[in-house]
């Protein structure tokens, strides 16, 4: 696993959710620290990233698990792969990501 490094938020698309979650991102982080994007293959490629947020398992009610990142980093070939988390509320999304991002880069 990679030691440090930046936070990817991995949005499943580039639509209102991902313009809304880097506003709110930038309000507790800087962008050279937390990064928000669709791109999960161009983004790992730079190597610069050691947690991956998953927002792929959001929805509301029901959980799911598994999301998109776990699966996709399967056919990434990676020198180190960072960390993957997943967030599942909608509701609480923000403040989920703002406790694990804070959590990790205060390490």
């Amino acid at each position: 696993l990679k030691q440090g490094g930046k936070v990817l938020v991995y949005v499943s698309s580039d639509g209102p959710i991902a313009k809304a979650l880097e506003q709110t991102t930038s309000l507790f982080f800087e962008r050279r620290q937390v990064v928000v994007s669709s791109d999960l293959k161009g983004e790992l490629a730079t190597g610069q990233y050691g947690l991956v947020i998953d927002t792929s398992t959001m929805m509301f009610g029901e959980r799911r698990v598994h999301g998109t990142v776990a699966h996709d980093m399967k056919y990434i070939t990676l020198n180190e792969v960072p960390r993957v988390v997943t967030v599942h509320n909608v509701r609480t999304v923000v403040a989920d990501i703002a406790k694990i991002a804070e959590a990790y880069l205060n390490k």
